[in-house]
């Protein structure tokens, strides 16, 4: 497979256990070419702590700092994003295989 940077946008708030699933999730996934941006804003939750401290398998960033709601937070994440395909996958959610983004990656290459 050609590399294919796939960037993975992440907004959250005060929701720590759900963005500890989400950051397992990216984490699990076969493909290497990841770059996992999370954006939080400004959690009192201990939320800053687990994304100052996690230790992720693929390309990692993350801001934590107050902004205007979940578009300027979206916004700022695509702001950020290098990737030739780009996913946002919220706090909470997971995705259902660890293959994903590689057969997603696969049928793009292939088909555009």
């Amino acid at each position: 497979m050609r590399n294919c940077l796939v960037s993975i946008v992440t907004i959250s708030r005060n929701n720590y256990q759900s963005l500890f699933k989400t950051l397992e999730s990216v984490k699990d996934q076969d493909y290497l070419e990841i770059e996992h941006i999370i954006i939080d804003g400004d959690s009192n939750d201990g939320s800053k702590d687990l994304l100052e401290l996690y230790s992720h398998s693929k390309q990692y960033t993350y801001i934590s700092e107050p902004d205007r709601g979940i578009s300027s937070a979206f916004n700022k994440g695509l702001e950020k994003s290098n990737g030739d395909l780009i996913f946002f996958l919220n706090s909470g959610d997971i995705f259902f295989a660890n293959n994903v983004v590689s057969e997603i990656v696969e049928s793009y290459l292939t088909h555009k």
